[in-house]
């Protein structure tokens, strides 16, 4: 189950800037980002243009994903999640926001947390 680290609530003029950090745990089956946790908003609207991830400090198990919207992570294929303390993997999405199933990801070796920072890059107001 995911759980808020942190949530940073916006003002309703300006956007730039503004973050949301979540907790995601990632399982043995991949699965779609947004299925595994809410992607946040603002103003229940607005979408994310971009999000940074990387495994959680003390995780020791490798992340894949995939940010195409069709392809099925695995040890095969997608690209790995660094590990701490290497720095995290930007994901821009697209401008009208995160896309539902764009970044799917799976742990092989079981359950690990992955930390997940969405950002607002644009003015909404």
């Amino acid at each position: 189950m995911a759980r808020d680290i942190q949530t940073v609530a916006p003002s309703p003029i300006f956007a730039p800037g503004v973050v949301a950090h979540k907790r995601v745990t990632v399982t043995n089956t991949a699965t779609a980002l947004d299925t595994l946790i809410t992607i946040p908003t603002i103003d229940g609207t607005i979408r994310p243009t971009g999000v940074y991830l990387a495994v959680e400090s003390g995780q020791t198990n490798t992340v894949y994903f995939t940010f195409d919207g069709s392809s099925t992570p695995a040890a095969t294929l997608g690209y790995t999640l660094p590990l701490q303390p290497a720095p995290p993997v930007y994901v821009p999405c697209q401008a009208s926001g995160y896309p539902n199933g764009m970044i799917k990801l799976v742990a092989p070796s079981g359950n690990t947390y992955v930390q997940a920072k969405f950002e607002w890059t644009s003015s909404v107001g």
